[in-house]
């Protein structure tokens, strides 16, 4: 009975807050929601239930990561179908709802005492691939029906080619690199070092997002647009391809049976703070005093 009103009370609160501001019918808004659930109650499911791995555990690592994914995946289907600019500011904000809604899942985990419940049970490598695999196919559902909100979508003819970005894959590769050499001199397990070396990449990726969307901000004042579709690009992939690797280590960690659920915790958190920065910072709402 206390799960059950936890959720129904954490869902109304969830639904009755966002919609004064976000619109939930919207296609951008509700397929990323509606796979990042599915993505979510799923794995907890079927963990749960073949492997007695605890749900409380999987949603505190991964709702901050999940939501982060697909809140990325909604903003690049956004980006490619801009309208007018108020209409495109306004809409970026809404979509920090999906990442929201992952971290209230990784809240809940974390209270209930997700971070001392170590999975007792690995999971098989080909249920490790299925899982993966299930991930990416979220992703490009979640991409496919998401962009049905624009009038001039066609289903036959989506181009899957606009969420590929050689330079933004090549950054968080050369950064996946460091990590594993940074992994490798320190002392100790090298799994238990990746988890928390894992927060480099996605730090690397905010900052270089960052900077790349302010080169693009101020040519863009002074009526220059030409940088902008590549820069913006790199920006927003860059994040989104630095956190599947982070996703894909934690399900390898399932399947070798390492307990690391306190660095994931704090691992958590430090993306949390990052990711938050660089949305806020770049596509935050206008202040009071820009308002007036």
């Amino acid at each position: 009975m206390a799960y059950f009103l936890i959720g129904i009370s954490l869902l109304l609160i969830f639904v009755l807050g966002g919609q004064q501001f976000t619109d939930f019918r919207d296609p951008k808004v509700f397929w990323p929601l509606f796979f990042e659930s599915l993505f979510l109650l799923v794995t907890s499911f079927v963990f749960r239930f073949f492997y007695k791995i605890d749900a409380t555990f999987l949603i505190f690592v991964l709702g901050v990561p999940v939501g982060i994914f697909f809140t990325q995946i909604s903003l690049l289907v956004h980006i490619s179908s801009l309208g007018s600019g108020i209409e495109a500011l306004s809409m970026m904000n809404d979509l920090l709802m999906i990442f929201c809604l992952g971290a209230i899942t990784s809240a809940v985990g974390y209270y209930l005492g997700g971070k001392n419940k170590v999975p007792n049970e690995k999971i098989p490598k080909i249920t490790f691939f299925a899982f993966c695999l299930f991930f990416l196919s979220c992703a490009l559902v979640t991409a496919h029906l998401a962009r049905s909100a624009n009038p001039d979508f066609v289903y036959t003819s989506l181009n899957y080619r606009d969420f590929v970005d050689v330079p933004s894959f090549l950054i968080v590769g050369l950064s996946l690199i460091v990590v594993a050499c940074i992994a490798s001199l320190q002392r100790g397990d090298f799994s238990s070092n990746l988890s928390s070396s894992m927060v480099f990449v996605f730090f690397i990726a905010v900052g270089l997002s960052t900077l790349a969307w302010y080169e693009v901000f101020v040519p863009f004042t002074q009526g220059d647009r030409s940088s902008v579709g590549p820069l913006l690009a790199l920006a927003v992939l860059t994040i989104t391809y630095a956190i599947v690797p982070y996703i894909f280590y934690l399900f390898w960690l399932l399947h070798v049976g390492k307990n690391i659920s306190n660095q994931f915790g704090v691992a958590n958190w430090h993306i949390t703070e990052a990711y938050l920065f660089w949305f806020l910072i770049c596509y935050g709402p206008a202040a009071l005093v820009d308002l007036n």
